[in-house]
């Protein structure tokens, strides 16, 4: 039988993989709320920028490091590249274990990645892996998926009224759907509270010093931090 594990980062992925023409298609400029809440992507800075799950490198395109890599595991994404590959290296890789020695980044990015995994041990230790490649003083800016989002907190609270499991609409598999509609390949999302995401960054050793609500129709669909390494 397959360690669960290895099939969970199998399926993600075959699903990045199937997903990487259609990606180029939808997704080639930089995330704009997200450049609307770190500015400092634009700023021309010394010190290595890792780029952690890079898909297609769309937000790396207005970076100027002494060096920027991009990771990703699905080497298609990374052969599809958006950014300019003379000012990015690409790696292939994953959290938990990524080919990155220790302290070597002064900034590190984590742009929708985390909430991908299904198991909590392994967002767990995914964090420490972020930790483990920081600076000392380096920084982190993380996004994931909000649970408490207006989209689902109907849904939730009316579950919790009747006494019904919620892990159907915290933990589950969406759909990717192509220019016309259909459903391609299904990646897993697990929709996080900030207490989840606070012990989980303390557990790494890693300090939340900033955080914000933001994406989305209402403005409420993801949380996104700042973490430092606490020592």
């Amino acid at each position: 039988m397959d360690n669960p594990d290895t099939a969970s980062f199998t399926a993600l992925k075959e699903a990045y993989d199937q997903i990487s023409t259609s990606y180029r298609q939808k997704k080639t400029n930089l995330w704009k709320e997200l450049l609307l809440h770190v500015p400092e992507l634009t700023e021309q800075k010394p010190g290595i920028l890792l780029d952690v799950g890079s898909g297609n490198g769309r937000n790396l395109q207005l970076l100027a490091r002494s060096l920027v890599v991009a990771i990703d595991l699905s080497e298609p994404l990374l052969r599809d590249f958006v950014a300019d590959p003379n000012l990015n290296q690409r790696v292939c890789g994953a959290l938990p274990k990524l080919p990155i020695r220790s302290h070597v980044a002064s900034e590190v990015l984590s742009i929708a990645v985390i909430h991908h995994i299904r198991q909590k041990e392994i967002r767990y230790a995914s964090f420490k892996e972020i930790r483990r490649i920081l600076s000392t003083n380096g920084l982190a800016v993380v996004t994931v998926w909000r649970k408490w989002r207006k989209e689902l907190k109907n849904q939730l609270i009316e579950l919790i009224r009747q006494n019904r499991p919620i892990d159907g609409l915290v933990n589950h598999m969406r759909p990717w759907k192509n220019q016309q509609g259909q459903s391609i390949a299904y990646r897993f999302y697990h929709y996080y509270t900030f207490k989840e995401l606070y012990f989980e960054t303390i557990n790494a050793d890693l300090k939340i010093t900033k955080r914000i609500i933001m994406g989305g129709s209402a403005n409420d669909a993801n949380f996104l931090i700042y973490v430092s390494p606490t020592s």
